[in-house]
C-alpha cells in the first residue's frame, strides 16, 4: 500500500478535542472510579461511626428517615458530586493541550507506512513504530494516535481530500493498531481542504502523498545552521558508567521517595480517617498492630532497588556488546540523533536538564527528565568543538550541572 500523508496546520480546537477524547476514552475512566469510591468510603465511614444515626454496639438506628437520606448522599451524592468535580478539573486541564505543546504551533508533517508514523515537526522528524501505538480513537472529524492519554497525534479528516481517502486511512489504522475505538454518532459533513502534494522528503527519503498547496511545503531545517555532528562508538564501560551515574543521582531519589510514600501514606491516612470518621485511636491501632508490617517491607525496597539497578546495568552492558555508531547533531534548533537511516531530532525545550562529567556529557529528556543521550567528550574533533558543544548546553538548557565524578 503507497503511503499516506496528512500536512496539517492545526487549530486549537483540533489539539484539545483530540487530546480529550483519547483521555476521556483511555484514562478518565478509572481516575472517576477511584475518586467515587475513596468519597464513597470516607462519607459512607462517616455516617456509621460518626454521625450518631446507628448505634454499632446495639445495631439500634436513632433515626431512620436520617439514616436513610444519609447513606443516599454518602453512597450516591457526594461521591458523585466529587468524581463530578475531579472530572471537570481533568477536563480543564486536557483542553490547555495545544498551549502545552509548541510541536503544535507549527506545520506537522505526517507520513503513515508499513513501518509506522513518520513525524516531521518544525524541530525536528523522527518516526514511531506502530507496536508503540496503545490505541487509535477515531472522531467525527479526527483520527487520534495515542501513544498513551497524555501522547497524541491528531490527524484530521480535512486535511485527506474525499470520503474514500478516510475510510482508506481507518482500513489502513484498523489493521496496524492494536486497539481502534470508533465513535458511535453520526459522521459529519467534512469540507475536505487538501490539494496534491507532488512529494515530501522526510531522513532523505521522497515519498508520494496528498495533503497541501504548493506555499505550504515549507523548509523542514536550515541546513547552514550553525551547528556541529560528533559519531560516537561507545567504549566498554562507558554506558554502564552513565547508567550509574543517571541511577543514583536520578532514579535512587524517586524511588526512595516512593518508597517512603507507600509506607508513610498510611499512618497520615489513618489518622485523617480517624478523625473524620471520630475514632480516634484508629492511627494507633494500626501501628501497634501492623508495625512489624512496615518494617518488613524495608528489605524489600532494598532488593527492589538492586534489582532495578543490576536491570540497567545488564542492559547498558548489552548495548555496549551490540552497539551500532550514532551521530549526534547539535544545532541551535535542538540535538537530533542518526542511526544508519533512522533520524530522529528534540528541540530543546524537550530536555529537562543536562550533566557534564570528566568524560561525557549527558542530556536528559523526556517525563522529568527519565531518559538521556550520552555524548563523551573524546568524540569531539578538537577542544573548540567541544567548547561550541558546552557553551550550546549551557545556554539552551534550563538546568545545566557540572559534576565532579
Amino acid at each position: 500500500m503507497e503511503n499516506i500523508v496528512f500536512y496539517v496546520k492545526y487549530k486549537v480546537e483540533e489539539v484539545n478535542q483530540g487530546y480529550w477524547e483519547v483521555y476521556r476514552r483511555l484514562a478518565l475512566p478509572r481516575q472517576l472510579v477511584a475518586v467515587y469510591f475513596f468519597a464513597f468510603a470516607v462519607s459512607f465511614g462517616f455516617v456509621i461511626l460518626r454521625s450518631g444515626l446507628l448505634n454499632l454496639e446495639t445495631g439500634a438506628i436513632v433515626d431512620e428517615g436520617r439514616l436513610v437520606l444519609s447513606l443516599f448522599l454518602a453512597c450516591l451524592g457526594i461521591p458523585s458530586l466529587a468524581a463530578g468535580l475531579v472530572g471537570m478539573a481533568l477536563y480543564s486541564v486536557v483542553m490547555n493541550s495545544f498551549s502545552d505543546r509548541p510541536n503544535f504551533h507549527f506545520p506537522v508533517v505526517y507520513i503513515l507506512s508499513e513501518q509506522g508514523v513518520s513525524i516531521s515537526f518544525a524541530s525536528g522528524q523522527g518516526t514511531m513504530e506502530w507496536n508503540n501505538l496503545i490505541a487509535c480513537v477515531e472522531t467525527g472529524r479526527y483520527f487520534c494516535l495515542a501513544a498513551s492519554a497524555t501522547d497524541v497525534f491528531v490527524l484530521p479528516k480535512r486535511c485527506l481530500t474525499s470520503d474514500a481517502d478516510v475510510e482508506k486511512v481507518r482500513h489502513f489504522l484498523v489493521s496496524k493498531v492494536r486497539t481502534y475505538l470508533r465513535h458511535s454518532g453520526i459522521d459529519p459533513v467534512i469540507n475536505y481542504e487538501s490539494a496534491r502534494i507532488l512529494a515530501v522528503e522526510i531522513d532523505g527519503i521522497v515519498h508520494d502523498g496528498a495533503a497541501a498547496s504548493n506555499d505550504q511545503v515549507e523548509a523542514e531545517t536550515d541546513k547552514e545552521a550553525v551547528g556541529l555532528a560528533v559519531q560516537v562508538i561507545y567504549q566498554a564501560g562507558e554506558v554502564k558508567e552513565a547508567e550509574r551515574l543517571f541511577f543514583f543521582r536520578k532514579r535512587m531519589p524517586v524511588l526512595a521517595l516512593f518508597y517512603l510514600s507507600a509506607i508513610g501514606i498510611f499512618f497520615p491516612m489513618a489518622f485523617v480517617l480517624s478523625q473524620i470518621w471520630g475514632v480516634e485511636h484508629l492511627a494507633y491501632e494500626i501501628f501497634e498492630n501492623y508495625g512489624w508490617l512496615f518494617l518488613a517491607m524495608l528489605p524489600v525496597f532494598f532488593m527492589h532497588a538492586l534489582w532495578l539497578y543490576a536491570g540497567t546495568q545488564a542492559r547498558a552492558a548489552e548495548c555496549e556488546v551490540n552497539q551500532e555508531p550514532f551521530v549526534f547533531e547539535l544545532s541551535e534548533q535542538g540535538c537530533g540523533v542518526r542511526a544508519q537511516e533512522h533520524f530522529a531530532m528534540l528541540a530543546w525545550w524537550h530536555f529537562e536538564e543536562g550533566w557534564e562529567t570528566k568524560e561525557a556529557l549527558m542530556l536528559l529528556f523526556g517525563r522529568l527528565g527519565r531518559a538521556m543521550y550520552v555524548i563523551p567528550k573524546r568524540a569531539f574533533p578538537d577542544r573548540r568543538g567541544l567548547a561550541f558543544a558546552q557553551d550550546l548546553v549551557s545556554r539552551k538548557l534550563k538546568k545545566f550541572k557540572k559534576l565532579e565524578e
